[in-house]
Formats: structure tokens, sequence, C-alpha cells
């Protein structure tokens, strides 16, 4: 508690787990050490999540566990310190304001580019921020993205920059580097989608909450529609099926309302 009001001043507001909000935006920082818990079950600091702006880890906060700050829907930036060196692919979920996510550059896991989630080598892309509006390009040097655009609502476009050998882009969805595997739909695609002839495979849950496709046509060549593959689409009325498709497995069009 003496660490954070020295960090902050007498005006912090000191909550459990070595946590402390100042000010009326309610930038939130951790003053802790070691490992964050993970909180499937909530957090300390529910009650403030809608009012969080920012949040800055500092001293030797090692790990930051899962869900931790899911649904901060005003969350707009996050620095990750020198010492942090893991971090839970669910931290950040679902935080569709959030625009920037720096690190230290004294950082051995992790790195940022453009205020993007990296590791260090910039050969894994982590996390996009929720609030990423318009387009993202995949830098060259990617070969693995994690589930890096979950929520990302108002991203529109996923391209890929010239040299990289591992993914392509068409009509800015991303694709494997062949062109064949569908690999995400970009959230914030709208109104009809038709998929490019030589798709024959879709990856798991690739247009898991697309929320403002209305109608998606699929080529010929997909043979099968795999579980979830439209899970959450609600807005969508109408899914073409070619020929060729032999297997439709388990909830596919969960959540699809309309």
């Amino acid at each position: 508690q003496r660490t954070a009001q020295a960090l902050l001043g007498d005006s912090c507001v000191i909550v459990p787990e070595k946590t402390a909000m100042i000010g009326e935006d309610f930038s939130f920082f951790n003053a802790g050490s070691g490992a964050m818990d993970d909180f499937a079950g909530g957090a300390p600091w529910d009650d403030y999540r809608s009012s969080i702006t920012t949040v800055i880890f500092t001293g030797g906060v090692t790990y930051v566990g899962a869900y931790a700050f899911r649904n901060c829907d005003s969350l707009v930036s996050i620095f990750i310190p020198a010492n942090t060196t893991n971090i839970h692919r669910d931290s950040f979920m679902h935080c569709n304001s959030l625009l920037s996510i720096d690190v230290d550059r004294a950082n051995t896991a992790y790195s940022s580019h453009d205020g993007t989630l990296y590791n260090k080598e910039m050969t894994t892309l982590i996390c996009c921020p929720g609030g990423t509006p318009g387009t993202f390009l995949i830098p060259a040097t990617v070969d693995y993205v994690m589930n890096a655009f979950d929520g990302c609502y108002s991203l529109t476009d996923i391209q890929v920059e010239k040299g990289n050998q591992h993914y392509s882009s068409k009509n800015g969805i991303l694709y494997n580097y062949a062109g064949y595997t569908l690999i995400r739909c970009p959230l914030g695609k709208r109104g009809s989608l038709s998929l490019p002839d030589n798709t024959v495979a879709i990856n798991p849950l690739s247009f898991e909450d697309c929320c403002y496709l209305t109608n998606i046509f699929l080529p010929d060549g997909v043979r099968r529609i795999g579980t979830g593959w439209f899970k959450n689409c609600t807005p969508l009325t109408r899914v073409h099926l070619p020929d060729t498709v032999t297997e439709i497995e388990q909830m596919v069009f969960n959540g699809c309302s309309s």
C-alpha cells in the first residue's frame, strides 16, 4: 500500500491485490510483484471495469492473469514493463476501445510495434488492440498469428506485408500463404461476402463474432462445414453452400439469430 501511494500520491484509491486507481479517468496501476492470479471468477476491480482507461504495471509483475481486464470497455492504453514475461492470451479480451499496447524495450519476452503486442522477435502476433479501426498490416516477420483479432469489431481488413512467407490476404481476409485456407475474417466486415474460388478449407471459428455479415457465399471446393464456423454472426440471413459440401458439423450456426 505504501508503494502504491508513493507512486500515485495521496489521491489514490487502494483496492485489493496491491492495485490502485487514480483520477477521474481511473487509470489502473499495479504496484505488486510476482504473478497475478487468473480471474475467471472475477477480479477485485470488477466494479471499475467500465471506467478504467489506462493500465500501467509497475514494479515486478511477472504474469498478467487470464481475464484480468476482460470487458474493460473504456480501456485505451496498456504499458507492459520489462519484468512482465508472461501474459495470458485472454488478459485483455473484449476491450473494444483499446488502441495501444506498449512494451518496455528492455522486456526480453515481448515487443510492441504500432501499439500491437508481439513476441520479442516479432515472429508471433499476440494481440491486436480491440479498438483498432480499418486496416491492419501483418509484418513480414510474422510466422504465427494467435487469436490476435478476437474482439476487434472495428477492423475491416487484414493485409499482409510483402515478403511474408506464411500468410496472404484476399479481399482483406487472412489466408495461408498458398491462398487456399481461410484463417480469419475481420470482425468489421459488412454486408455480403463471396469467397475466392480457390478457397478449399476454412479454419475453425474463422467467422466467429462477425456481427455485420448478412450473406456468405462459399465456393465450389469447400467440402466440410466445421463446428462453430458462423458462431454469433447475429445478422447473418443466408449462407450459400456449394454442391461439394458433404459434411456439416455441430453448432455451425450457434447464435445466428437472424
